[in-house]
């Protein structure tokens, strides 16, 4: 069915494959179809899943097909969250668990070295991977494994090949979901992503539910120039491969 609505609106809808990254062989199997015979670009998962995060080795072989395929792999918060106690009430869960679920998932792929292992491996990362630009100076600075005393530390001291923004520049792209169209979210994001990693985003109908408001967003995109472009199109041109 979304085949069929590919060929119907061409370059309007694209679809994606949509596997258990856990299912073991038979997941993988559907990953090499969804590749190779209907020839989606990307795969969906959730941040977190089955107890586990996306750094656990279980998830090595979903990894590992997906750079094969040439797949990137876009990842939405998880609906429901490893461990959700903090998060039982003011709907906590939806505004600010799911964010700490992406920005979690960032830092631990990049710690555990999956793009070290996989250098051609993309990450698409929902609502600019939970605000993660604000809190980036501090990230930075706990990477230093030495100076905070947690060398040779069998899980606080494993660190990549490379600092942070070796990944953020080369493996992962942040999409402006999850932030209701507001502009300052996307400027604020502007200081410490380029604007060339990010792509465009609405999380429509879930956030954004009238029409108004995108057009609003879109206009104010617009008016950061080359930033705007690149976040509405330029991006995504390069992640889809000119599908778009």
């Amino acid at each position: 069915e979304c085949k069929a609505l590919e060929k119907r609106y061409p370059k309007r809808i694209i679809g994606f494959a949509h596997v258990n990254p856990l299912g073991g062989a038979e997941a993988l199997k559907e990953l090499a179809r969804c590749a190779d015979e209907l020839g989606y670009p990307g795969v969906t998962i959730t941040s977190e899943q089955d107890g586990l995060y996306l750094d656990a080795p279980q998830f090595e072989p979903f990894w590992a097909e997906c750079e094969k395929r040439g797949l990137f792999v876009f990842v939405h918060p998880a609906l429901k969250l490893n461990e959700s106690k903090q998060f039982d009430a003011y709907d906590l869960a939806r505004s600010s668990g799911r964010e700490y679920s992406l920005q979690m998932a960032t830092i631990r792929l990049i710690n555990a070295q999956v793009f070290d292992r996989h250098p051609k491996l993309i990450v698409q990362m929902s609502h600019l991977a939970g605000g993660i630009a604000a809190i980036l100076g501090r990230l930075r600075s706990y990477q230093d494994k030495v100076f905070w005393g947690t060398k040779g530390n069998p899980k606080h001291g494993i660190a990549p090949a490379h600092d942070l923004d070796h990944y953020i520049d080369n493996n992962l792209i942040f999409d402006t979901g999850g932030f209701c169209g507001e502009i300052k979210s996307i400027k604020t994001a502007l200081v410490e992503i380029k604007a060339g990693r990010m792509v465009f985003g609405t999380d429509y109908p879930q956030e954004i539910r009238t029409s108004d408001v995108i057009a609003t967003f879109i206009k104010e995109l617009k008016k950061l120039g080359a930033d705007g472009e690149a976040i509405l199109s330029g991006t995504a041109k390069r992640l889809l491969k000119g599908r778009v």
